[in-house]
């Protein structure tokens, strides 16, 4: 699930992981109805830079994976196998079916301003809210929302997407992933957002999830410190 150590801006001691495959709801991918908004994506092992090699043009062409040339000579730049995401940094847990009215934390990055202009976030610095879940369904009728929850949370887009975690231990930063940000309300109507919606997270939501976890995905540096196309 989501890694839960972030190093800080700009930095990746723990390697880069690219994406492999996302899995979503069929009614968000066809009818693009919010009640599942929401995706899970499994990721190949991570990426290490592990050095620059001088090589021959010959060596230099057949290479794959980031290299450059400059002054009549070839480098390559090597990388090594990081190893899975969750293993390196650890990662959260999942919950689904579950009542509404329990505390949960969330977390994003708000970049945009707020509908009156005003802008207080700067879309680096991660943000969060705490409180008890909503039954109470805010949105607009095109996102053919039912079924969300809500939170009392004054943050701005950039920071849909972001989880929101049951049973959240501060201590370990560890919790269970039991909805993620979908839409933004203002709800006292003075122009400044003040609540957040999820999709509820069901069943079908658990079947979305097992489907990710159960995909293998494996390494994309090779032996040679070059990279898989």
């Amino acid at each position: 699930m989501l890694g839960h150590r972030h190093p800080g801006e700009g930095r990746a001691p723990w390697g880069i992981y690219v994406g492999k495959q996302a899995f979503t709801h069929y009614d968000f991918d066809v009818y693009e109805d919010y009640d599942r908004d929401y995706a899970f994506v499994s990721v190949y092992n991570g990426v290490l830079f592990n050095g620059v090699k001088r090589v021959d043009r010959r060596d230099y062409e057949r290479f794959t994976g980031p290299k450059r040339s400059w002054g009549g000579r070839h480098y390559i730049l090597l990388s090594k196998d990081a190893g899975r995401l969750g293993d390196n940094v650890g990662g959260q847990g999942f919950a689904w079916n579950q009542p509404t009215g329990k505390p949960v934390r969330t977390f994003g990055y708000p970049a945009a301003p707020h509908p009156d202009g005003d802008k207080p976030y700067s879309g680096v610095t991660p943000k969060h809210c705490y409180g008890r879940t909503t039954a109470k369904t805010v949105g607009a009728s095109w996102l053919k929302i039912e079924e969300h929850i809500g939170l009392k949370c004054a943050v701005t887009p950039g920071y849909d997407g972001g989880p929101w975690l049951l049973n959240y231990n501060n201590a370990k930063r560890l919790g269970y992933v039991n909805g993620v940000t979908s839409t933004f309300a203002d709800q006292d109507g003075n122009d400044r957002i003040d609540y957040i919606t999820s999709a509820y997270f069901d069943g079908e939501t658990a079947g979305v999830y097992n489907a990710a976890n159960n995909t293998p995905s494996g390494k994309i540096v090779g032996p040679n410190g070059e990279l898989y196309r």
